[in-house]
């Protein structure tokens, strides 16, 4: 009788960092599974899908040569991310080590610096060692780098997932009618093929480009970083 193995179940409530027997894709599919009104751009320009979309329609839009997708975030989150656009007064190597002094500073000891596109902006990846509010990330990032000096504003630096703020029930907005909080917004998967997608080193160098360069980066932070049982990220963030 012919041996049967059996895998393990994947998970899509914990981050996905150390499960080397999946495929890439498999991996990005697992690691970002909110899918839920994704915002896609064609020619230059994002509109909002006003439905959440299926694993493989993701995957599809991902490896598209002609469209980038960008996922939102839930109410609990593994990571943040940063942008700091190319023509921003904080894209230099020694702005971006400052930017991760002030997040070292709260105990987020590791992060992963990208290009996102050929336009040359930046996106910074902080990884959590474990889910946390959404909201409650964005505001304690948001608050350290404000204590550094940093100013938050489109075109300089910007936190995903974002501090939202309340609205009158009524509002109406490009994307629909909400009442109270609307969604978060949508962050660009990472590594999408021919966008100018690259992982870079503290110099703002290219060290690679593909799911397979930035699958292994972002496990290294982790560990790097300590989040272990006895890793000092392992503390509540501070709250603010």
């Amino acid at each position: 009788m012919a041996k049967i193995v059996l895998q393990p179940r994947v998970s899509v409530d914990t981050p996905n960092f150390t499960l080397s027997y999946l495929s890439n894709i498999e991996w990005l599919a697992a690691t970002f599974p909110h899918r839920s009104a994704p915002a896609i751009r064609v020619r230059g320009k994002y509109s909002t899908l006003g439905r959440t979309i299926t694993r493989q329609q993701a995957i599809s839009y991902w490896r598209s040569p002609t469209e980038v997708i960008a996922q939102r975030f839930p109410k609990e989150t593994w990571f943040f991310a940063l942008d700091v656009d190319a023509g921003s007064q904080y894209r230099t190597p020694e702005v971006i080590a400052a930017i991760k002094e002030s997040l070292e500073a709260i105990g987020i000891a590791g992060t992963i610096i990208c290009q996102s596109s050929h336009s040359g902006g930046i996106h910074i990846y902080g990884p959590l060692p474990k889910k946390r509010g959404s909201f409650a990330i964005a505001r304690t990032i948001k608050g350290a780098l404000e204590d550094a000096g940093f100013e938050l504003k489109p075109g300089q630096l910007e936190i995903f997932p974002n501090q939202k703020t309340w609205t009158k029930p009524g509002t109406a907005y490009p994307k629909g009618q909400y009442h109270g909080l609307p969604d978060y917004n949508a962050f660009r998967l990472p590594c999408q093929p021919g966008t100018g997608f690259f992982v870079l080193n503290e110099d703002l160098e290219p060290i690679g480009e593909s799911l397979k360069d930035f699958r292994p980066s972002l496990g290294m932070v982790r560990v790097s970083a300590g989040y272990g049982d006895a890793g000092r990220s392992d503390r509540p963030l501070p709250r603010r």
